[in-house]
């Protein structure tokens, strides 16, 4: 492994070595926390009898058990709410597919066993939804970005970018392990070692 690798020993007593995980494009996942933001404000702390909908449980998943609610609250402003918190669950569901597998020693922070601060710039195409902007913000945004009218189709943009890549919270994270593919659920980990090239080695037991 000449990019260097991560040894996590699990409560289990598994050993895995770690040489890629799968990171996500920031611009897109801010996107959606926006969306879950302002979906969680018009909720309040409506709860559907079996939770709260703003709890992370509910945030990125159950799409059609959303619709369901959605169809029969009569309350305007819960019922945008779970439109909003629908629309940041599908887009959570394409957001997921596009993914990149980053080798360990791109990956900024990665000595430490906390994958919230680990990030990497990457080159990637990226797909934001303009239409929540207002004319202002989008202009400034599609400036920024450089993206041209022949990038934009039914108001979303698809442009390539050079961007931070980051992985969102979640207890399971997807890497890959003598070539193959796992997730490994992040709460179960005893010990994580970094072997990285260029970076003292460094143990912490959690």
């Amino acid at each position: 492994m000449n990019n260097g690798f991560v040894k996590i020993v699990m409560a289990s007593g598994n050993v895995h070595e770690i040489s890629d995980v799968l990171l996500f494009p920031e611009l897109e996942l801010e996107q959606i926390l926006k969306l879950k933001a302002q979906a969680q404000e018009n909720l309040g702390g409506f709860s559907s009898g079996i939770g709260f909908l703003g709890s992370p449980g509910w945030v990125f998943g159950g799409v059609a058990a959303l619709g369901l609610f959605e169809s029969v609250i009569s309350n305007s402003k819960i019922k945008k709410g779970l439109g909003l918190l629908k629309e940041a669950s599908e887009k959570f569901e394409e957001f997921r597919k596009r993914g990149k597998l980053v080798p360990i020693s791109e990956i900024e922070g990665i000595e430490f066993p906390n994958p919230s601060s680990w990030h990497s710039i990457q080159k990637a195409k990226i797909k934001i939804d303009l239409k929540p902007m207002g004319m202002l913000e989008k202009g400034e945004f599609a400036g920024k970005h450089k993206i041209g009218r022949n990038q934009i189709q039914n108001g979303v943009a698809e442009f390539e970018a050079t961007t931070p890549f980051v992985q969102f919270e979640s207890d399971f994270i997807v890497v890959r392990a003598a070539g193959e593919l796992r997730s490994i659920r992040w709460s179960s980990i005893e010990c994580y070692e970094s072997f990285i090239p260029a970076l003292s080695l460094r143990a912490n037991r959690l």
